[in-house]
């Protein structure tokens, strides 16, 4: 997905009920920008889904 130009740029989430340890690890080294493990409360995920957006928003802004 990261080599397609057109989702460069979108950041990827990776949300999971598996409690392995090394869960994150595995989806960091794919390219994903935040891992989170099931339970999680509303108001963290909304707040996570904010923080990539806007994080994603200044590196395409510095980039162009």
């Amino acid at each position: 997905m990261r080599n397609d130009p057109g989702f460069y740029s979108l950041p990827v989430i990776f949300i999971s009920d598996d409690p392995q340890a090394d869960i994150s690890t595995r989806v960091f080294e794919k390219g994903a920008e935040d891992c989170i493990i099931q339970p999680i409360k509303e108001t963290e995920l909304i707040t996570r889904i904010f923080n990539r957006f806007r994080t994603n928003s200044c590196h395409t802004f510095r980039r162009s």
